[in-house]
């Protein structure tokens, strides 16, 4: 339950408080930001990450992929994580795999609660956290 571990983490992690990037300056939505990175493991790269910062109208989307080689295996072919205007989260969408296994995660917030509903293989388990 690697997963459920990596869920909750990650949930929490998205209900801090964020330093908003500098103003838009147009009405349309536009693009704050985008960045690839190589990860680096024992000084070694292992994987890439790519990430996107958008401003639309109603708040702010980051959206990333990512693909990690052994030992850690990992794949994220989408993240995206909603913010209102004011950096409150909204809600995160995930889809990927570890170590070839397929999992998801799907986190509302609202209420000062994090609904979260954790996908593995086939197996799904839903939680609720304060934040």
């Amino acid at each position: 339950m690697a997963v459920v571990a990596l869920a909750v983490s990650l949930a929490a992690t998205l209900s801090a408080q964020v330093a908003p990037p500098a103003p838009a300056t147009a009405q349309r939505a536009e693009l704050a930001g985008a960045e690839s990175y190589v990860i680096f493991l024992a000084g070694r790269p292992v994987g890439r990450e790519e990430v996107a910062v958008s401003r639309q109208a109603d708040g702010w989307v980051v959206r990333g992929s990512s693909r990690v080689g052994p030992p850690i295996a990992t794949s994220v072919r989408q993240v995206e994580v909603r913010y209102d205007a004011s950096w409150r989260p909204l809600a995160l969408s995930l889809e990927g795999s570890i170590q070839d296994r397929e999992v998801g995660l799907e986190t509302t917030f609202a209420d000062g609660k994090a609904t979260n509903t954790v996908k593995e293989g086939d197996a799904a388990t839903e939680k609720v956290d304060t934040v």
